[in-house]
């Protein structure tokens, strides 16, 4: 911090999450990055494990007990309810005007709590913040250099989409909750998309290209899961999860878009934005979701001419999906779909 910002009485107090699933052979390190930030203020260290099959919550257990000079609380009981439960649920537990959330597969650097907080008090007004991310491997070896995303803080005018923020290196006001509401659960598999959402909606996103979060590309893990795909195009599993994953946080982002709160708060032109980004990626995650999940009572034409896709856009997706799906599920539900 600057020199201007040392009586620590002043600095806004932080509130710093950190979640895991089946990180036992990482969380060690991820724990010890995160108790060694330099930040001068007050941090407020909640722990959350989602019912990890392995020792993760004992491990964690284990550092927070070698760190009496750290305030934290351990919220693990071993249910599995979500990530995005579990951030919900630490939020409503703690006390931070700033909240930072960190995988327990990741490795925090020092200095990530203070150039975030400089920066939200040089920008009053921005209700959430990302930072740049380096990828590392499993054995926590650099890979391919920085993880490149889409600045979040570009403004909505003109755009086709909306910039998201990379997770692994987020932070957000406490006051975008309090005056917007908690983030949609819905089983969601992330929640970095309704943060940069909120975000846009509350006054805009600050964004901090400096590296100060490694984020591991490792077996378990969503992007490693990606990764994986995009070398074996028939990995059935992994498109299924995908469809599932994607349809579920389109969902999450349309229920936020519709709340009373987020009405009033937005901006007309950035509404009319977000609505069409949001309803444009509601419907094609559903025509996903839909060729992968048969539902009950689904019908091939209510596709068609329901989900405001044209004909064309919709046989090309419909086409991708019989090429990773192989055609048999695909087939099945054409079959069923058609019934009287």
């Amino acid at each position: 911090m600057s020199a201007a910002a040392t009586d620590t009485q002043a600095l806004p107090v932080v509130t710093y999450i950190l979640t895991a699933y089946n990180h036992a052979r990482f969380a060690e390190q991820a724990l010890a990055s995160a108790f060694a930030q330099d930040y001068p203020g007050r941090i407020e260290f909640i722990m959350v494990d989602d019912g990890s099959k392995d020792d993760t919550a004992a491990i964690m257990r284990r550092c927070a007990g070698l760190r009496p000079d750290r305030e934290i609380v351990d919220l693990s009981d071993g249910i599995n309810r979500g990530l995005v439960a579990n951030i919900n649920q630490a939020i409503r537990r703690s006390s931070g005007e700033i909240i930072f959330t960190q995988s327990c597969d990741d490795v925090s650097h020092p200095n990530r709590i203070s150039a975030f907080v400089r920066h939200y008090l040089a920008h009053p007004q921005i209700k959430a913040c990302y930072g740049g991310v380096r990828k590392i491997d499993e054995n926590g070896v650099p890979a391919d250099g920085a993880y490149v995303v889409e600045n979040p803080s570009i403004s909505l005018a003109g755009r086709e989409t909306m910039p998201i923020g990379n997770g692994a290196n987020e932070s957000l006001r406490r006051s975008m909750i309090q005056e917007l509401g908690y983030l949609e659960e819905m089983k969601c598999v992330a929640e970095d998309c309704q943060i940069s959402l909120l975000g846009h909606v509350s006054g805009g996103i600050g964004y901090l290209p400096e590296i100060t979060m490694d984020y591991r590309i490792h077996g378990a893990n969503w992007s490693a899961a990606g990764e994986e795909a995009s070398r074996r195009p028939f990995n059935y599993s992994w498109w299924e999860y995908s469809a599932k994953s994607c349809f579920d946080n389109a969902r999450a982002m349309d229920a936020l878009l519709r709340r009373p709160a987020v009405e009033r708060r937005c901006d007309p032109v950035v509404m009319r934005h977000l609505a069409r980004y949001v309803g444009a990626n509601l419907r094609k995650q559903t025509v996903n979701f839909h060729a992968f999940f048969p539902q009950r009572g689904d019908r091939f034409y209510s596709l068609l001419f329901t989900s405001g896709l044209g004909p064309g856009k919709i046989a090309l997706n419909l086409s991708v999906r019989l090429f990773q799906a192989k055609g048999l599920r695909f087939l099945l539900w054409a079959k069923r779909g058609l019934r009287r």
